[in-house]
């Protein structure tokens, strides 16, 4: 498992997010549209530091040169996932209407 995420890149690791963040949004539907926003924010954050920092919590080890590099991963990982949230989101309750 360890080798399999240290070998992720950067696309891989957005392709990932997105289907994360597609299934997890999926499971936890809602009606209000506050709550919507509020667990597609919380969703695309909790999938995208923890696929960036699962790899230190297996290895065990300290990784403080990975903390500098967090937000180059993190920020572009949460955006992806964001937005696929809120468009499964959005397209689900366009089709649910009809």
């Amino acid at each position: 498992m360890l080798d399999f995420l240290n070998s992720l890149s950067f696309i891989s690791g957005g392709f990932i997010i997105a289907l994360l963040s597609l299934v997890l949004t999926y499971f936890f539907q809602t009606k209000n549209n506050l709550y919507k926003i509020l667990f597609s924010i919380l969703i695309a954050l909790l999938t995208s530091k923890t696929l960036y920092w699962f790899p230190c919590l297996l290895d065990n080890l300290s990784c403080t040169e990975q903390s500098n590099w967090e937000m180059v991963f993190v920020l572009p990982w949460f955006i992806i996932g964001f937005l696929t949230s809120i468009l499964f989101q959005l397209i689900r309750d366009k089709y649910k209407k009809v």
